[in-house]
């Protein structure tokens, strides 16, 4: 019998919109996960005589819509598939020996994002669990965040078409061994910018000639996929199509006499800046270790290079950034080198 600690949470792409395969991929259970479904109910407003309160017989359920948000800790494998429903198109490539490059970007072929099923199992008193699965799962946004001090996490929130409690549950499995990516490491390249950046290939990785190291204390990306979400029609409601995309980057900088100007004249000129975020781990693939990168060709900023000091401590900027599109590359690229050798 499970735990009251042994909530589980899987996942798999759909090859048909709504239609749920059975959970493969399976990620660690965070406090504060879960999904909810609002049948959208109506009314009937019709009363017969003798009744003075609005009648049973006329409330009616029409077409369901799930909702909900999921965090994980960031690490080295496991992740491909998820990533690829966040972002839009992914590739996974030998690198060499054992070693695999996952390159995930804000690409979308035709209107939609690939969909997943998601399974949540929740533990009952008595140690039964419940399954809850909802198909037909689109991506509406999604955070990755390196904290100050902390491990890097991604937290997806969900739109689902359907939901189904018949569905038997999975059974949980997990990568073996893998890393989590946090704060401190790398000892080096954490951030750079500016320079000319050169995108990753399917086997390389991205790289800047002739950018500037940052001190950066936290980075957040978030994405925002434009879905629109109110595709009712009679009888049912049809995939989310995407819109208009929207990427931005939050970073706290230490303000030094290296990054200070720089970042305020290229905020006050209204420059464009690449970024090449970089993350990696102690573990050693056939090729160098498990490592993480967000290249991003063309950053500008929103806000916040204008440094406010504090008596007697370093002064820190936090700075918003505005990731578009050049027209040259690719907007955003999330890069994996990893051990796993499908996504």
């Amino acid at each position: 019998m499970a735990t009251m600690l042994d909530h589980q949470v899987g996942w798999i792409p759909e090859s048909t919109w709504n239609t749920p395969p059975t959970v493969t991929r399976f990620g660690e259970w965070m406090p504060g996960n879960g999904m909810d479904f609002d049948p959208n109910v109506v009314q009937g407003k019709g009363l017969r005589v003798g009744s003075q309160v609005l009648r049973a017989g006329r409330r009616v359920g029409l077409v369901g819509q799930g909702t909900g948000k999921l965090q994980f800790e960031m690490a080295s494998k496991g992740f491909g598939t998820m990533l690829t429903s966040c972002w839009g198109t992914s590739i996974s490539n030998l690198v060499s020996g054992s070693t695999y490059q996952q390159v995930h970007t804000p690409v979308v072929s035709g209107t939609f994002l690939p969909s997943l099923a998601v399974q949540l199992g929740i533990v009952k008193p008595g140690g039964t669990v419940d399954p809850y699965t909802y198909g037909g799962c689109s991506v509406t946004d999604f955070d990755l965040e390196m904290p100050d001090g902390g491990i890097a996490m991604l937290t997806v929130s969900l739109d689902a078409r359907s939901l189904a409690t018949a569905t038997a549950l999975a059974t949980a499995s997990y990568p073996s061994a893998p890393t989590l990516y946090n704060s401190a490491l790398p000892v080096t390249g954490g951030m750079t910018i500016g320079g000319t950046l050169t995108a990753p290939t399917t086997t390389a990785l991205a790289s800047v000639a002739g950018g500037t190291s940052v001190n950066v204390k936290s980075w957040k990306l978030s994405v925002k996929n434009g879905l629109d979400l109110k595709r009712d029609v009679i009888g049912g409601r049809n995939q989310p199509v995407v819109g208009v995309r929207s990427i931005s980057l939050t970073t706290v900088i230490e303000y030094d006499a290296v990054t200070g100007t720089t970042l305020r004249d290229a905020h006050i000129g209204q420059t464009v800046n690449p970024i090449l975020l970089n993350a990696t781990t102690g573990e050693s693939l056939s090729t160098g270790t498990a490592q993480m990168q967000l290249a991003l060709p063309a950053a500008y900023t929103n806000k916040g290079p204008i440094p406010v000091p504090a008596d007697g401590k370093m002064v820190t900027t936090s700075i918003d950034w505005e990731i578009l599109d050049n027209l040259t590359l690719t907007s955003a690229y999330h890069v994996f080198r990893t051990a796993d050798t499908v996504l």
